[in-house]
This record gives C-alpha cells, sequence and structure tokens, in this order.
C-alpha cells in the first residue's frame, strides 16, 4: 500500500484509498487503480427492547413457554446486538442476516423462572463499534409478584448474607423466612440477627415496604443456625414475603451453601 499510516491515526473526515500490485519475488506487477473506501469510526446507538409477554417493570404472570424480545437500534450501520438475561457480561450475540443493509430489528427467544429478571442488550454495527451504553430492559415474573434477589442461587457466605427482595409497587411489608431443606418448616429470620445494611435496625416483622422494594439487609446466618439448637449443616434456604398478610405472595426459594459448616436455603415472601 502507497503512502501507509498506522490504522489509529486515520480520522473519520479522510477519504482513504489503497491499491496493490504484485511481486514474485524477482519483478514487480503494474499497479490496480485506486479503491476507496470510508471507515466506520461513529459509534453506534444503544438498542431499545420491548417483551411482548413481560412489561417493562412491571410483574406477569409466567407464561407457558418461551417467548421473543425484540432488539432495535435507529442506527442504520447497524450488525446485530450483544445480549444476556441476567448476564451483564452480554455472552450472546445476534446478528443481522436479512438483506445485509443494516439496522433491522432482531428477536431472542427468552425463558426466564419466575422471579425478578434484567436482559441486557448492547449494538454492535457494521465496523464492530459498541454502543456505549448498555440497554437495561428489568421484569417480574410471577402472579405472586415477589423476588429475593440476594442471595442467589448457590451463593456462598462464611457468616453473614445479604438479603433484598423486590415485589408489586402495592405490597407495604416483607418477612424473611428460612429452612433447611425442602422438608424442613419455615422460620422466621431472628430480628436480633438482622440489621439494615445501610444503618440502623429491624425492630419487628413485617418490614416496612416503599414502592415494592424493602431496605437491604444484612443477615447473620450462623448466630441464626447457632439459636436453632442444630447442626450447621444442610441447606438454608431464605424466602421473602411479600406483602405480610394472611395469605401473603412467596418468592422462590433458593440454595444457599454457607461454609465452612453451615449449609443452607432461604426464600422471600
Amino acid at each position: 500500500m502507497v503512502g501507509r499510516k498506522p490504522w489509529c491515526v486515520i480520522g473519520s473526515h479522510l477519504h482513504p484509498r489503497y491499491r496493490v500490485r504484485a511481486y514474485d519475488g524477482t519483478d514487480y506487477g503494474t499497479w490496480t487503480g485506486y479503491t476507496n473506501f470510508v471507515l466506520n469510526t461513529a459509534l453506534p446507538v444503544a438498542p431499545t427492547v420491548l417483551c411482548d409477554t413481560y412489561g417493562k417493570d412491571t410483574w406477569t404472570a409466567k407464561a407457558p413457554g418461551a417467548v421473543t424480545c425484540t432488539l432495535d437500534t435507529t442506527s442504520t450501520d447497524g450488525q446485530g446486538f450483544k445480549w444476556g438475561l441476567d448476564e451483564p457480561s452480554l455472552p450472546k450475540r445476534v446478528d443481522d442476516t436479512t438483506d445485509g443493509t443494516g439496522g433491522d430489528p432482531l428477536t431472542v427467544s427468552i425463558s426466564p423462572a419466575d422471579g425478578w429478571h434484567t436482559l441486557y442488550a448492547q449494538t454492535i454495527d457494521s465496523g464492530g463499534n459498541l454502543s456505549t451504553t448498555v440497554t437495561k430492559y428489568s421484569f417480574g415474573v410471577g402472579a405472586d409478584g415477589a423476588a429475593l434477589l440476594t442471595p442467589g442461587d448457590g451463593d456462598s457466605s462464611a457468616r453473614r448474607v445479604s438479603l433484598t427482595s423486590k415485589g408489586k409497587t402495592s405490597y407495604t411489608g416483607v418477612t424473611y423466612q428460612y429452612r433447611r431443606g425442602e422438608t424442613d418448616t419455615w422460620h422466621n429470620v431472628p430480628i436480633g440477627d438482622v440489621t439494615i445494611t445501610a444503618g440502623g435496625s429491624v425492630d419487628a416483622w413485617p418490614l416496612q415496604v416503599t414502592g415494592g422494594a424493602p431496605a437491604g439487609l444484612t443477615w447473620n446466618v450462623t448466630s441464626s443456625l447457632t439459636q436453632d439448637g442444630r447442626s450447621t449443616f444442610g441447606w438454608l434456604s431464605p424466602m421473602a414475603r411479600l406483602p405480610a398478610t394472611a395469605s401473603p405472595s412467596r418468592s422462590p426459594w433458593i440454595a444457599t451453601p454457607v461454609p465452612p459448616r453451615a449449609r443452607t436455603s432461604a426464600r422471600a415472601r
């Protein structure tokens, strides 16, 4: 190539061109004509996300099967999207293979379980550039409208765990309970073993909820397991009860190992 420059110093305002000629180790051939090209350095616009079955920032009963969500961008050179359901690392990708012009809306298939979820998406353009912003589309699955956000299924803690949950905006209270495995009965988390993570104590269950999102709590798990007088081996299942009524909505329970000698499962209702 004549007049070579490092790619990093060629701006989008320039109009580079190239030409080639053959070389057999002894002689050079004649030059071809010039070919002009344009650099794609502009970043694409972040995508919009729409899931007809599951509305954004609201709760919907679980669909009987997989559902589709549409990703779209106003960038005409959009090549596709990186995306992930509850995976901000965006491990999946879908590309526009319809007509090669780019910028077409694309669909992805998801099968979320009961609980609160976030679909992450980022635009990729024809030059491989990524949108600066990652779009987040959050929604709730389940008629009960309750989800235990932390601890997550399989999360491990040596002593303390974070208790956070989310429910319908109409819910006014939350009570956290736990059990050791599926055959155990549910027990309220002892008030003395929880504190408000941002500062303060919990006086009684239910804890007041505003807008369906209670304050985050820190639970001293090992203290609760010692107090109930049983071995610290097993699975602890936490759950959140939202709201605090005679027939509360219950989040799905999850299994949380608590090393070194405590394995437990918890849920929110």
